[in-house]
């Protein structure tokens, strides 16, 4: 869990539209929150492996939680946040 500055692209698809911020994620491999103006995600990686154990061990996504916040920061001294995005629009 930590913070990335992304800076999206003013890139257009094939049908000349601008590809919307929660596209460019999915296109990262990162699973946004929300489809209108992201501001956190999750990777591929860690829904899967949230997934795999919830069908196998019974994991809770409380306990999944503190699991990645003990792995960013075992000392317990700093409040770990969940991963988020500061973003820049881009200038024209």
């Amino acid at each position: 869990m930590h913070v990335v500055d992304v800076q999206f692209c003013a890139c257009l698809d094939t049908t000349g539209t601008a590809l919307s911020h929660h596209i460019q994620l999915l296109r990262f491999c990162c699973f946004p929150s929300t489809t209108v103006r992201p501001q956190s995600a999750f990777t591929f990686d860690v829904l899967n492996t949230f997934h795999l154990l919830t069908l196998q061990g019974k994991v809770s996504a409380y306990d999944f939680h503190s699991v990645l916040q003990h792995k960013t920061d075992n000392t317990g001294t700093s409040d770990v946040k969940v991963m988020g995005f500061i973003v820049e629009e881009p200038s024209n």
